[in-house]
């Protein structure tokens, strides 16, 4: 999957650059793309930053069934459907 977010990311890059749009582009550096980053949506200038679950603390009645740790890929998902709702 990396490698397949690293092609979508190389041609949208291209396409905003063919249309003078590189001020959408996230500072991608040390080989991430967009995925890595987000909008930051607290800032009117909506700056990219980059996505960092939020620290995971157990919880005091600790039910393993029931234990949701946050990755990248479920803050990804927990975003959009935050967003979609």
């Amino acid at each position: 999957e990396p490698e397949e977010r690293k092609k979508l990311w190389d041609k949208f890059s291209e396409v905003l650059i063919e249309n003078h749009h590189q001020d959408a582009l996230a500072p991608c550096r040390d080989g991430n793309t967009v995925f890595e980053y987000v909008p930051d949506w607290t800032d009117k200038a909506r700056p990219w930053r980059l996505w960092t679950p939020s620290e995971w603390k157990p919880p005091k009645k600790l039910q393993f069934s029931a234990l949701l740790i946050p990755t990248m890929d479920s803050c990804r998902a927990e975003y959009l459907i935050d967003i979609i709702s």
